[in-house]
């Protein structure tokens, strides 16, 4: 959702801040919250403090309805962004984001 916000300036994403990891979003992690809670996606606890999340049968359904009138450009962007974020692990992923974004890097307790 950073890179959304950054390559995509037009579409509405949510603002970030630098913070311990990597951009932050107080607005996203609310949201997510919230569609655990309805049932949307699943939160599946990772090694540490990580996360992943995923989509249940439910928000499946919900998406397809939000993709069928999402604006052409928007998708092509959100695609183009999954396809780089998906080859690299998340080191390589937040080195390339703090080469590229380095205000987003003030707060990092990361080594890359």
């Amino acid at each position: 959702m950073f890179l959304f916000s950054q390559k995509c300036p037009n579409a509405k994403s949510y603002e970030f801040e630098p913070y311990d990891y990597g951009p932050f979003s107080r607005g996203l992690y609310s949201d997510l919250d919230r569609f655990v809670y309805e049932g949307v996606i699943r939160k599946i606890p990772m090694s540490g403090s990580r996360n992943v999340f995923e989509l249940t049968s439910r928000g499946a359904e919900i998406a397809k309805l939000l993709l069928r009138d999402a604006p052409d450009d928007e998708l092509t962007c959100l695609r183009e962004i999954k396809k780089q974020v998906t080859s690299l692990n998340f080191s390589e992923l937040l080195s390339w984001i703090y080469g590229e974004y380095p205000q987003y890097a003030v707060n990092s307790k990361a080594r890359v």
